[in-house]
C-alpha cells in the first residue's frame, strides 16, 4: 500500500507520513496497482552480507505511471534472458526465511 495527500493529492511509495508538497500531515492510504512496466534492471553477481548465497540475481524498477514506481528482485521463476526493459510485469509479496517481507517482481 502506498500513501496519498488529501490537501493535494500527491501518491506516494513508500509510504509517509507527511507530503512532501504541501507539508499536510492529513494522509490516507490507497492500494497500490499490481501490474506495470519493467522500466529498468540489472543482474548482480555479488550480494550484501546475508544475501551472498543468493547471486546472480536480477534486481528492477517497475514503472506503476503517475509517478509510482516499485525497486524488488525478480521472482527466480523469471530466468534472465527473458528480461526486457517495458515487458508487462506483476508484483507480489513475498517472506524470507527470517520472517522479513519483502516484494518480487513476476512476469505476467
Amino acid at each position: 500500500d502506498g500513501t496519498v495527500c488529501k490537501k493535494c493529492g500527491t501518491k506516494f511509495f513508500p509510504p509517509r507520513a507527511d507530503c512532501s508538497v504541501c507539508f499536510s500531515n492529513d494522509m490516507d492510504w490507497f492500494d497500490m496497482p499490481q501490474n506495470g512496466k519493467l522500466e529498468t534492471f540489472t543482474t548482480s553477481y555479488y550480494a550484501p552480507t546475508g544475501f551472498e548465497q543468493d547471486t546472480p540475481y536480477t534486481i528492477g524498477v517497475v514503472n506503476f505511471g503517475n509517478g509510482l514506481k516499485l525497486f524488488a528482485r525478480l521472482a527466480k521463476t523469471v530466468k534472465t534472458e527473458d528480461v526486457k526493459v517495458g515487458m508487462d510485469v506483476g508484483v507480489r509479496s513475498m517472506k524470507y526465511d527470517d520472517g522479513q517481507v519483502s516484494f518480487e517482481i513476476v512476469k505476467i
